[in-house]
């Protein structure tokens, strides 16, 4: 169903945020689904309406914020930040 809409980008919105991420053209809308070796599909640890594509680099612009707590870094050495404010123009 979402291939055949072809959207060519995915707008967000909300308080600090409004965002959009371009799509390429061609882009594929896939699901966690798999087969296993013997013909059994199954989702492993993903409700079955999840799906994902990817964005066009180039195309992502705007502002992204996040209020809740976010844990950065490497297994080790993790900082939490309170929120935190992004900006893209261009895929930059």
């Amino acid at each position: 169903m979402l291939n055949a809409k072809r959207y060519r980008a995915l707008k967000y919105r909300g308080p600090g945020t409004d965002l959009t991420l371009g799509l390429p053209d061609g882009h594929i809308w896939m699901s966690g689904q798999s087969t296993s070796r013997t013909g059994i599909r199954f989702a492993p640890n993903l409700p079955t309406e999840e799906v994902f594509t990817i964005a066009d680099r180039t195309g992502v612009d705007g502002t992204v914020r996040a209020y809740r707590c976010i844990l950065c870094g490497k297994a080790r050495e993790l900082a939490a930040v309170a929120s935190a404010k992004l900006r893209a123009l261009g895929g930059r």
